[in-house]
């Protein structure tokens, strides 16, 4: 028979979290169930369904990954909210099991603010009749917020299929009926080891990364949750329990109306140089970033640009689509493409001195997509080349990094690209904005003698 108080004494003094190996566990606890000793499931339900989940709960810690007959681990977390109650208006606070450097995204009485780094969103059933990118070919109430909630975060987000498993946002796939709460009790697991799988290998190590799951169906949050949990991921759900028209509520109440990418960083988890690019506190002026003795100059590399507040209204007046000061941009140079057998000889110091801020609109696809935006604000003030290299000085910041591996150069930087999504990029910006981006590049051939 097994008793729950001793291990809830043992956790009381564990404020910060710990992990006890499987033999500790059974000495506090007596003899586990069953379904204890050979479940993860059993040791992730909420209070409401496994009531001696209060044990950790009131202790202010949750599961965070359990390998039954080895060890569990015990994080500082919320404790979960039962079905059907409010849930906290944003992504729940946690703190993390080992003191981490303060976050850049301003604090609220006295504690850092939290965001996600990643966000995982389930589609409604209305989709449009054609193959196209998942966030464009779902066109329902709810997942349009969905989107929008996630491109405000600022995180990389992905698109949950019951059939396809992960999409990113580009990917194109054609309209599917399946859905996931319609499958075996095997099925879900298999889809949920696979889609978690997956996540991983496109953004990085989940461990102590906090993810979001917005699901709308129970049984896609309860295939994901163990298998994000046993990777060490923060398993956040802010509309846990809330019905449809609740959760499209809480959107419209969530991102403001004219909301357009989080300026703060979109960093993902466990990828060094997609958070490198991301990271605006690292990106210069051009003229200050040449000036310097930085040795990855010499080398060749990817490059993130950033755009201030006055020329992102300048965008936004020009693009007819608000622009948000942030991150617009990535490219790379000297990138050689794996068996080309070439090498590199182009570098950051080449590619941003002589073809960023050069003099040729059809040398930097950088310069011609400006251009062509800003060629329609007139308070922007360029007409020719020498005032866009103004313009760029003066609006942009620039960051920088020089990868070891240069053979799978370009590779890295088509992964940052599509995890941070440049606002400028006819590939990877808002599907909202690509048509007018990809007519105005289209339609522009250089400026008005």
């Amino acid at each position: 028979m097994s008793t729950w108080q001793r291990l809830a004494e043992r956790l009381g003094a564990q404020p910060h979290g710990v992990t006890l190996d499987w033999a500790e566990l059974e000495a506090l606890t007596g003899d586990l169930p069953d379904e204890a000793r050979t479940s993860a499931d059993w040791w992730l339900a909420d209070v409401a369904v496994r009531p001696e989940s209060a044990s950790w709960h009131d202790a202010g810690l949750r599961v965070s990954a359990v390998d039954p007959g080895t060890s569990i681990s015990f994080v500082p977390g919320p404790k979960p909210w039962a079905a059907g109650a409010t849930p906290p208006p944003l992504a729940a606070e946690l703190a993390d099991p080992e003191p981490q450097p303060a976050p850049r995204t301003g604090r609220v009485t006295g504690r850092a603010t939290t965001r996600p780094d990643i966000v995982l969103v389930e589609p409604d059933r209305e989709q449009g009749p054609h193959a196209a990118p998942a966030g464009e070919l779902f066109t329902g109430p709810l997942f349009t917020r969905e989107k929008a909630y996630a491109r405000w975060t600022g995180a990389p987000w992905f698109v949950l299929s019951g059939e396809y498993g992960l999409l990113t946002p580009d990917q194109v796939v054609g309209p599917s009926d399946h859905r996931l709460f319609t499958g075996s009790p095997e099925h879900r697991a298999a889809w949920g080891a696979w889609t978690v799988a997956r996540l991983e290998l496109l953004a990085g190590p989940l461990r102590r990364a906090r993810v979001e799951v917005h699901a709308a169906t129970p049984a896609v949050s309860e295939a994901l949750r163990p298998h994000l949990l046993g990777l060490g991921a923060y398993v956040l759900e802010p509309l846990r329990g809330l019905s449809v028209p609740d959760r499209i509520a809480w959107y419209d109440g969530t991102v403001p109306r004219a909301a357009g990418p989080a300026t703060y960083p979109a960093v993902a988890a466990g990828d060094p140089i997609t958070a490198a690019l991301g990271d605006a506190a690292r990106a210069a002026r051009p003229s200050d970033l040449l000036a310097g003795i930085d040795p990855d100059l010499r080398r060749p590399g990817i490059h993130s640009w950033f755009v201030d507040e006055a020329g992102a209204a300048q965008l936004s007046a020009g693009l007819g689509s608000r622009i948000a000061p942030g991150l617009i941009w990535i490219g790379q140079a000297g990138a050689v493409r794996p068996g080309s057998g070439l090498s590199a000889t182009t570098t950051l110091r080449n590619q941003i001195a002589w073809v960023h801020l050069g003099r040729s609109v059809r040398l930097s696809p950088l310069r011609r997509m400006l251009a062509a935006i800003l060629l329609h604000a007139p308070e922007s003030g360029v007409t020719g080349e020498d005032a866009l290299t103004d313009w760029i000085r003066t609006h942009l910041r620039v960051a920088i990094v020089a990868p070891a591996d240069v053979e799978h150069l370009a590779e890295a930087a088509d992964r940052a690209a599509a995890r941070l999504g440049p606002q400028l990029s006819v590939e990877h910006a808002d599907p909202a904005v690509r048509p007018a981006l990809r007519e105005l590049r289209s339609g522009f051939d250089g400026f008005p003698r």
